[in-house]
């Protein structure tokens, strides 16, 4: 699918992450594109975490690919999503429908949709009003929403805090952290509380709208010359260097400078 999707002949650059292909590919052509594989996980961690009742190791899906950026645009513009849900086993690729699963994009149970954080509540119509840059009633603390690419735990909070996709400021320095995994039967999406998370997160806004262009086509031979950063003399012009006020010529002239034309002899 990759390859048929090209700018140019040329081949796509192998060096980038197969992952950095699909978020440009999905922002160019503003479909959300979910690669789904299975994860496997002990008994007692799954019993923990997602309430399952079975003796020997499980399979559960999750999110090996997703462009929230994209996903949750198009969630705030129109109540139909188009997408593509392809299904990674064994290193074979299948295309499934939105009804087949619900892949998981975070080891946290008991998503909510109604939260109270110091003493304020925080409903889900809010929270969509961030998704949609939509103004909402002041708050004592600042919201951040995150939603990663691919499956994380809980505690990989360095990871996440790279996938801010809204932020609503507030004057007060108190932060409140949620984690949203869209589904993809629907339009709809979970909700989960980031606790404990770091308080010291500084954000770039321009991540979320960003999407570098890739470069296409490898090099076939890269060069070991160095550049000489020697610094010219910049204190002449190169005619008037007291260097080029004289000329000498060299001692044999028909040998050093050879004409252009090609020279012959007529004999009469």
């Amino acid at each position: 699918m990759i390859e048929k999707i090209k700018l140019t002949p040329r081949i796509w650059n192998t060096n980038k992450k197969f992952t950095t292909h699909l978020r440009y590919i999905s922002s160019i052509l503003n479909i959300p594109i979910n690669i789904i594989e299975f994860k496997r996980t002990a008994p007692r961690n799954y019993n923990t975490n997602f309430q399952c009742g079975h003796t020997k190791n499980c399979y559960f899906p999750v999110f090996k690919f997703q462009n929230p950026n994209i996903r949750f645009r198009l969630l705030c513009e129109t109540n139909e999503i188009h997408q593509i849900n392809i299904l990674e086993f064994k290193s074979e690729y299948y295309f499934i429908a939105s009804t087949s699963c619900a892949p998981l994009l975070i080891n946290q149970q008991h998503s909510n949709f109604e939260f109270h954080y110091n003493s304020e509540s925080v409903t889900l119509e809010e929270i969509k009003s961030i998704l949609k840059n939509e103004p909402i009633a002041p708050k004592s603390f600042s919201i951040a929403l995150y939603s990663t690419e691919s499956y994380v735990k809980k505690n990989h909070t360095k990871i996440i805090q790279r996938f801010n996709i809204r932020f609503l400021e507030s004057e007060s320095s108190d932060m409140l952290h949620l984690f949203l995994t869209p589904h993809i039967d629907q339009p709809t999406f979970d909700i989960y509380k980031l606790e404990p998370f770091p308080s010291n997160i500084n954000f770039n806004l321009k991540n979320i709208l960003s999407n570098t262009h890739l470069t296409e086509g490898e090099y076939i031979q890269k060069s070991s010359s160095r550049p000489n950063k020697t610094l010219l003399n910049q204190d002449y012009c190169i005619c008037e260097h007291p260097d080029t006020g004289r000329y000498f010529t060299p001692s044999n002239i028909t040998k050093s400078f050879k004409p252009l034309g090609a020279s012959f002899f007529c004999w009469f």
